[in-house]
């Protein structure tokens, strides 16, 4: 299903302005839960988790951005209100994103998440403290400049976003500076 561009528009505006203005001077941090859940057939994990799992979004050779994804690599799924509203994401960040962030690009990537039905918007963070997972260099045996980063964000979206787990259609995206992840749908029942 294709979504409208004034849709997209709407996310993307409503993303920027709270990265713009709200959320880095709210000093309010959202942190997840322990909570524990399957991560695949026979592991158990904890949201927020950050390391690349078989749901983990794929980036094509020299393909840079920020994906995300529900279980199976789904655009698409349905949620029961009880348990955890699981998304996997993934960026792959080039010179520009990592001169303008830095290390700090894991605590500036911002979600936003529309309930259909009432209209709500909810807004989270991904906080992680530490640099992002993989650094490629044109020339590590020289150490040579880094051409990219490369991490995974795992998260339990009720908990991130602060969802009341109302049923019914959402909406949502990941924003990670001037880039986006495709609209996401999930359902809830």
């Amino acid at each position: 299903m294709r979504f409208p561009n004034n849709i997209y528009r709407r996310f993307l505006s409503v993303g920027i302005i709270f990265g713009l203005t709200l959320l880095p001077t709210s000093g309010a941090l959202i942190a997840g839960g322990g909570q524990p859940s399957p991560m695949g057939d026979s592991a158990m994990t904890y949201y927020p988790n950050y390391e690349v799992n078989e749901n983990s979004p794929g980036f094509d050779e020299g393909e840079m951005g920020i994906k995300a994804c529900f279980a199976s690599r789904s655009q698409k799924t349905a949620y029961k209100l009880d348990e955890p509203w699981l998304l996997f994401g993934g960026y792959r960040v080039g010179k520009e994103i990592i001169k303008e962030f830095g290390s700090q690009i894991n605590s500036r990537i911002y979600l936003v998440v529309i309930h259909k039905e009432s209209g709500g918007i909810f807004t989270g963070r991904i906080v992680k403290d530490e640099p992002p997972e993989k650094m490629t260099t044109d020339r590590p045996d020289v150490g040579g400049e880094v051409v990219y980063f490369e991490s995974y964000f795992n998260i339990d979206l009720r908990k991130q976003c602060r969802l009341k787990p109302l049923p019914g259609k959402y909406w949502g995206v990941a924003l990670l500076g001037n880039l986006s992840t495709g609209v996401l749908e999930f359902e809830v029942k």
